[in-house]
């Protein structure tokens, strides 16, 4: 007690050094436990349902090996004879729908489930009832549940729950629910069920049985799949099942990109602490005489440790109190922020598990910044203490005070070249080349109904064309950037029905001017006409990357192609492909990710199958100027001529945003926490400077006695600083090459070892280092000499 009473005297007599120690913690403590608050929650915390350990997801794996989304009767054969799950469920992907639910219509978004799905995740409804058996069936009754958010907003929470537009609304899930992405309203699913093997667009999940594992139940879903390929034969291209625990799919592509997130908040914190020991190796030199004379009066050694560590527990203690609170601000604007993008952000909170692992930083944080300069402070000579001048010359020697900086300096350069990399690859990721001209492009999601009306769109296309500011309207059933759905088999005439197809792509309708408001470049054959329409050839235009899989070395113009999308309804069997005469090759664009290369598209003219849009269509606007400044005009526009189809407004710009949204939050995570490390850097070196001017005074008057100048004494420290940031550099320059190694997957058009990243990490370091030096360097070219012989 006496040593506590002891240190609360002795930090509140300082209240300078206390105040920049504790504002030095806050910033390492809530660093480190606001990253570990996104860790934790994103990648430690368990999924949001009942033992979310035990579920799985389930994909069909081709005998190419790709992996894709199941088909639903491959789906049902599944659910029907798999023993290693206690439950498997599917969900189809969401569509966009318009709803009349009060005065105005509204846009939502629906999934189709099928039987058992809410079981299968342990979740049962908030309010009413799951679908039963009855309604999920082939035939069933129509029945809807809708979402909290839903019922509360737009169904005013009403009890019962009623009806919508003649469905009945039969339970309302949980708050908070939801499953890889956000509905608002859900439906049985097999009352229409999919038929085709081939066309793969689900979410399958399943919940192991009590006594399965992951290998048991890929090794009986492999066995399985081989029977139904057997059974099947052309009628299946699933060749194997991936099955994967549910939270890998989901939070698996974020695990390296968080863990180096909290590796660069530790990092943070050891610089702070690394402050700190400075600090008070400093401040514990300045009072040599006092610890001089409590030993000369009897105070032993581990006395003297006690009640140093005493001092640095309270400040560690007091920061990590600081650091908490900083923690709760961090985690409330990461949360507001920070939400989409990444996933479950919107759950972070701080609570018991966080303020534990503060605690136990703070406990961490004590041993690191308490027992060296106790070790070193307790063990002087207290007859040499007494007789020095000053009290400290021996203590400590000037290479530790060098080591302390140069771990600094270098620790604050693989920060820095991390953030210069994350802000490099966000910004190649936003200026790159897209195969279109992205600038200028405004996107309005329609919700057409089953078949587009092409007259009333042509009339649309014509009035929005007619604001000022617009150079050109297109429609297309999927936005670029946004991967609708799985890709699809594509093959040719005489392809043999008993092997994989031999080509995979993407589909979309698109009106015939399309290319020419993306400025997409046809590179080869013609672009769509006014004449390619019902009744006409059915024209198709394929990128580069379809016409050298199908017909190497070859001319693709003039060749036939089918795909899945566009089978015939209700044909005999043989006879359901739509052959499409390929009358172009278009260059390839960021159909579905900014990555190109890879990314195969089929475009088919929107006049020849209006009814294949999957009730989505899509209008791009070519913008001369400011694109998000012709939103609202575009939207008043679109309010007056089609007010029964609600649209979703934004651009193609912010498009590209969203596809680097993992990453963003990198960069900002790494650049602030680079530019915390820049901050205390510099004030480490200002505080090791100033105290080696106090030790070099004497030295430095004599100096300027015997003609040294002003500018020579202030370059002569200057140059100290550059030598040991130099030398720390030198050391960072290691680190980072080893360090940013584990970025290179998250990096875009950049590679971890790119020398810009390095030049400007050591030119910042450097800069930082001399600016922390000037003030010393500057008060040490004022010395009097006179005063400081005097003293001497």
């Amino acid at each position: 007690m006496h040593e506590l009473r002891a240190a609360v005297r002795s930090l509140l007599k300082q209240s300078g050094f206390t105040a920049l120690a504790l504002f030095t913690l806050a910033l390492g403590i809530g660093a480190a436990t606001t990253a570990f608050t996104v860790l934790d929650t994103v990648l430690l915390r368990p999924l949001p349902y009942v033992n979310s350990d035990r579920l799985v997801l389930l994909q069909e794996r081709s005998r190419k090996g790709s992996v894709d989304a199941p088909s639903f009767p491959n789906f049902a054969d599944w659910r029907a004879q798999a023993r290693s799950f206690s439950g498997i469920a599917a969900v189809a992907g969401a569509q966009p729908l318009t709803l009349r639910v009060g005065t105005e219509p509204i846009r939502v978004t629906m999934k189709g489930v099928s039987r058992g799905f809410f079981a299968v995740l342990g979740v049962k409804p908030a309010v009413g009832r799951e679908f039963t058996d009855d309604e999920n069936r082939a035939g069933g009754s129509d029945a809807a549940m809708v979402s909290y958010d839903f019922w509360q907003a737009q169904m005013g929470a009403r009890l019962p729950l009623g009806s919508i537009e003649g469905t009945p609304i039969v339970g309302v899930l949980p708050q908070g629910f939801h499953f890889l992405d956000d509905a608002d309203i859900y439906t049985p699913h097999e009352r229409f069920p999919g038929t085709c093997r081939t066309c793969r667009n689900y979410v399958v999940v399943g919940r192991l049985a009590a006594n399965a594992t992951l290998s048991s139940a890929r090794a009986e879903m492999t066995a399985l799949s081989r029977a139904f390929l057997a059974t099947y034969a052309t009628e299946t291209s699933a060749a194997d099942v991936d099955v994967m625990f549910l939270r890998e799919f989901m939070i698996g592509d974020y695990r390296m990109m968080l863990t180096l997130v909290f590796g660069a908040s530790a990092l943070v914190l050891l610089i702070a602490c690394t402050n700190l020991v400075s600090a008070l190796l400093a401040r514990g030199l300045r009072r040599g005489r006092e610890m001089a004379v409590r030993a000369a009066l009897g105070a032993s050694r581990t006395r003297l440790m006690r009640q140093l560590l005493v001092e640095s527990g309270l400040l560690a203690l007091a920061g990590a109190g600081l650091g908490a609170a900083l923690t709760v601000v961090l985690t409330r604007v990461v949360r507001l922020l920070g939400t989409g993008l990444l996933p479950r952000l919107d759950e972070l909170h701080v609570d018991g598990r966080i303020l534990a692992f503060t605690a136990a930083l703070s406990v961490l944080t004590a041993v690191i910044i308490g027992v060296y300069p106790a070790l070193r402070l307790a063990g002087g000579n207290p007859g040499q203490l007494l007789h020095g001048a000053r009290g400290s010359g021996g203590t400590v020697r000037g290479s530790v005070w060098r080591a302390l900086i140069g771990f600094e300096i270098a620790t604050a350069f693989v920060l820095a070249v991390g953030s210069v990399l994350m802000i490099r690859t966000l910004h190649n990721i936003l200026t790159a080349d897209t195969g279109f001209q992205a600038h200028g492009l405004v996107t309005a999601a329609l919700v057409p109904g089953d078949t587009v009306d092409l007259a009333r769109f042509e009339q649309l296309r014509a009035d929005l064309s007619a604001l000022p500011g617009v150079q050109g309207v297109a429609f297309a059933n999927r936005l670029p950037l946004r991967w609708g759905s799985a890709s699809g088999p594509v093959r040719r005439p005489n392809d043999p029905l008993d092997r994989d197809w031999p080509a995979m792509a993407g589909f979309r309708l698109v009106t015939s001017d399309y290319f020419s408001v993306l400025r997409q470049p046809v590179q080869r054959g013609r672009d769509f006409a006014a004449d390619d329409k019902a009744g006409n050839t059915l024209v198709a235009i394929v990128t580069p990357g379809i016409a050298a899989k199908l017909w190497p070395g070859q001319d693709p113009i003039g060749k036939l192609i089918a795909t899945n999308y566009l089978m015939k309804r209700n044909a005999p069997k043989g006879a359901e492909d739509n052959w499409l005469t390929v009358v172009g090759v278009v260059a390839e664009a960021s159909s579905w990710t900014m990555t190109r290369g890879t990314q195969n598209e089929i475009y088919v003219p929107l006049a020849q199958f209006p009814g294949r849009t999957e009730g989505q269509l899509a209008a791009l606007v070519r913008t001369s100027g400011n694109p998000a400044a012709m939103i609202p005009a575009i939207r008043t526009r679109l309010r007056a001529l089609a007010p029964e189809m609600p649209a979703r407004l934004g651009t193609i710009d912010e498009r590209i945003a969203t596809t680097a949204a993992g990453r963003t939050f990198a960069m900002v995570a790494l650049t602030a926490f680079g530019a915390i490390a820049l901050l205390l850097a510099g004030v480490g070196i200002y505080g090791t400077m100033s105290y080696t001017f106090g030790t070099r005074m004497n030295e430095i008057g004599v100096r300027m006695a015997l003609g040294a100048t002003p500018a020579l004494v202030k370059a002569d420290v200057l140059a100290d600083a550059a030598a040991m940031s130099a030398s720390g550099i030198a050391v960072g320059v290691m680190g980072a090459l080893f360090a940013t190694r584990f970025l290179q997957g998250t990096l875009y058009g950049v590679s971890h070892v790119d020398p810009l990243a390095y030049v400007a990490g050591a030119a910042v370091l450097m800069i930082t280092a001399l600016a922390g030096a000037y003030v010393p360097a500057h008060r040490s070219s004022r010395v009097d000499p006179m005063l400081a012989m005097r003293a001497e």
